[in-house]
């Protein structure tokens, strides 16, 4: 998001963009691309979709520009806000096979008019690595979804689901009905496993981000002294009525004793 606002914030004095010195553009983006060592490529299009300056890895990964939804979004008139784009994997050039995901904002004309956009695209691996860093148990999940239900990425990553919209799933029934922020315990749509979730929107409320704990595994802790406790509580419980039937057995005989 920082890196997007800074290139349009920066473009913006250039005037119109169908009409600015690509030269200046490109010189915009190299700039900040050395202090965006998380992102893949830092692009401009101006309000034709005509990329005005991007390196060859935003080329690689979107053939087709003019395709782009999160482009078509802007034009249609969002205001100046961040939109999360739906993953897509590149099927050219370097970044071969790899899932990336454009973060983008608009760019408008010295008049208020759509000028353009200005994005940075994400490769997913970088979002993996730091969810698998997070180190949940065997049995956790953590994972970034837009605000339509795409879901953009999920560790441990599964390739299925990634790009696919998850919007009838319990999170989202949640996010309906209980707010931006909540937890709920139910299975998974994508394994069937069920887990303690929580959840929240994030991203100027443009993605939400969830973590799950396996259920039996965040509970076993709490099982382990539950039983351990109970078994405690049956012990004393035993020496006690073992110890009372004792006294009444004593207490039988002395009794009989005295009556003989």
């Amino acid at each position: 998001d920082l890196t997007t606002r800074t290139v349009a914030d920066s473009i913006t004095p250039l005037g119109r963009l169908e009409e600015a010195d690509p030269a200046a553009v490109r010189t915009v983006l190299a700039n900040r691309q050395t202090r965006a060592l998380t992102t893949k490529a830092i692009f401009v299009m101006d309000a034709n979709a005509r990329v005005l300056a991007a390196p060859s890895a935003f080329m690689t990964h979107v053939p087709d520009p003019a395709t782009l939804p999160e482009f078509e979004q802007h034009r249609r008139g969002d205001g100046n806000r961040l939109i999360v784009g739906p993953p897509r994997r590149s099927d050219i050039g370097e970044g071969r096979e790899r899932w990336y995901v454009n973060v983008t904002r608009r760019i408008d004309n010295p008049d208020g008019s759509f000028g353009g956009i200005s994005g940075a695209a994400l490769s997913i691996d970088y979002l993996l690595a730091f969810y698998d860093a997070l180190r949940l148990g065997k049995g956790g999940a953590v994972g970034l979804f837009t605000t339509d239900g795409i879901l953009i990425a999920r560790s441990p990553f599964d390739e299925t689901f990634i790009g696919r919209d998850l919007s009838g799933g319990t999170l989202f029934r949640h996010l309906s009905t209980a707010g931006d922020r909540g937890r709920f315990t139910a299975p998974y749509t994508t394994d069937g496993g069920t887990r303690l979730t929580a959840y929240r929107r994030a991203a100027d409320d443009r993605a939400v981000v969830y973590v799950g704990l396996g259920e039996d595994e965040a509970l076993a802790p709490w099982r382990a002294r539950l039983l351990f406790r109970s078994a405690l509580g049956l012990l004393a419980m035993a020496l006690f009525a073992g110890g009372s039937a004792l006294v009444l057995r004593h207490t039988q005989r002395q009794r009989a004793w005295s009556e003989r």
